[in-house]
């Protein structure tokens, strides 16, 4: 969630990044992933003392923190800044802008993202199509939709969710083997698809089955995976990220949030030159397993 880790990103080939927001003390959003600073604040542990959550510190105090190779934690106004001068280079060469996924994280954080997102959008600087909003909390997907209906709002769903917590083991969340997914899940979601027209479903790159696809070509919306709290090599998601270039001929967005981009875009290379484009009305991928069970 750094500036310098976002440049990085960008300057490798992502087509956009993902950031964590959470509200502080003096009704800032900070840019970092958890609002423990424990958790975050590099060798916080060896401290002996509590930092706090974000909540508790104003945007200034937070800056005294190194999160890393003696990196700040930036606001949410640095980070869009940063992004408004680089879509002005990408311009220039011809590239697509940058998209900005946001997941909204921390208590209370929607109205004052909306407040700082908002100036970008009036200045023209930066576009409502620029944002993806993503969240497991999905009131906040439901606030966020308040203020605009074409705020592209992705909700996020949990392993336990999808296949019960009779069929994930601790800690670790590990599917056990042949679990399905719930009727359930995909009821609840597409009860929030009807009520707030969602852009895309989304869910953990590990719990990615062909029904999940075919759930998104069904409600005609894309899909979102991650690697969620795990630094994971693109390899040892190869048969997904497989599966997802496959539904991105069904789908009208597919993006997987990576931790090593260089790598993940080297493997789905790979894929490519390796296998054959799909045809429209061939379901093979999907013949041999069975629906969600109840």
């Amino acid at each position: 969630n750094s500036i310098e880790a976002i440049k990085h990103a960008i300057d490798i080939g992502a087509d956009g990044v993902e950031i964590d927001v959470h509200l502080t003390k003096d009704n800032k959003i900070a840019v970092i992933h958890d609002d423990s600073l424990n958790k975050k604040v590099f060798k916080a542990d060896r401290i002996g003392q509590d930092l706090g959550r974000v909540c508790e510190h104003n945007m200034k105090d937070l800056k005294q923190y190194d999160i890393g190779n003696g990196h700040k934690i930036p606001s949410l106004v640095e980070v869009l800044d940063f992004i408004v001068k680089e879509n002005k280079k990408r311009i220039l060469q011809e590239k697509p802008r940058i998209i900005i996924n946001i997941e909204l994280k921390g208590r209370d954080v929607v109205d004052q993202t909306f407040s700082e997102i908002s100036e970008y959008l009036k200045s023209g600087e930066l576009k409502i199509e620029d944002f993806i909003f993503n969240s497991f909390d999905w009131d906040k997907l439901k606030q966020i939709r308040q203020y605009s209906p074409e705020f592209k709002v992705v909700p996020a769903i949990k392993t336990i969710d999808l296949f019960g917590p009779e069929n994930v083991e601790m800690p670790g969340f590990k599917v056990t083997k042949d679990a399905q997914y719930t009727e359930e899940a995909f009821s609840a979601l597409q009860k929030l698809h009807d009520d707030i027209n969602c852009y895309a479903f989304d869910c953990i790159v590990f719990d990615l089955r062909p029904e999940f696809v075919e759930f998104c070509e069904k409600n005609k919306i894309g899909l979102l995976t991650s690697t969620s709290k795990e630094l994971v090599k693109a390899e040892k998601v190869k048969s997904r990220l497989a599966l997802m270039m496959q539904a991105a001929s069904k789908l009208p967005m597919v993006c997987f949030r990576a931790d090593n981009t260089s790598e993940t875009l080297s493997i789905l290379k790979s894929i490519a030159n390796n296998t054959s484009k799909p045809k429209s009305n061939d379901n093979n991928a999907t013949k041999k397993h069975n629906k969600y069970k109840k």
